[in-house]
């Protein structure tokens, strides 16, 4: 597909699997760029932000054609993240591009699907609790060398990774405090 919508709850891990899925995809002749778009109101804020991405100047007339244009002249991977805020404009825009540009490939991370035609979406879940209790493992051991899923904490880490909801995000920055803290004061600190 020319277009892939991952969609998912914040923290779900929608921005990493983005750049993953750009890493595995990416060709010699073909360049990607990412770009973050909290920060757009408009068709004309993603055009702005867009084009910073791909350092380019805009000109005053069509934006949104002239990008259209760069794309169709560069083999491109273009990373969206965070459009639900434009999820009302970005559909036209991503299909003006799309139509312009036959090699053309984006990819979006949003929290609704785009509703488009050109879009594959795919829902991100949170991980599985043994995902979980893995990667809160992991990253409490980088944070602490000596912490270490056992028999006498496994109960409470698995409560810990639930209120978290299994989310990546959050696990990461809960382990990464037991630099400071054992897990049973993480979890009374949640």
């Amino acid at each position: 597909s020319r277009l892939v919508s991952l969609i998912g709850t914040a923290g779900v891990g929608k921005t990493r699997l983005s750049l993953e899925i750009v890493n595995s995809i990416q060709r010699k002749n073909r360049q990607s760029f990412f770009c973050e778009l909290a920060a757009a109101n408009d068709e004309l804020g993603i055009a702005r932000l867009v084009a910073k991405a791909l350092d380019i100047r805009l000109k005053n007339k069509d934006p949104i054609g002239q990008l259209g244009e760069y794309f169709a002249n560069e083999s491109t991977v273009l990373t969206l993240d965070t459009v639900e805020k434009v999820v009302g404009v970005i559909g036209t825009t991503i299909t003006r591009w799309l139509n312009a540009a036959s090699s053309l490939v984006i990819v979006v991370t949003s929290r609704v699907r785009l509703n488009i035609d050109e879009e594959t979406p795919f829902t991100i879940q949170p991980l599985t609790t043994l995902e979980a209790l893995e990667l809160f493992t992991k990253r409490g051991q980088i944070a602490n060398a000596q912490f270490d899923l056992s028999s006498d904490n496994r109960l409470i880490v698995g409560r810990v990774i639930e209120q978290l909801d299994r989310l990546p995000l959050a696990i990461e920055l809960a382990a990464a405090r037991l630099n400071t803290f054992p897990v049973i004061e993480i979890e009374k600190r949640l």
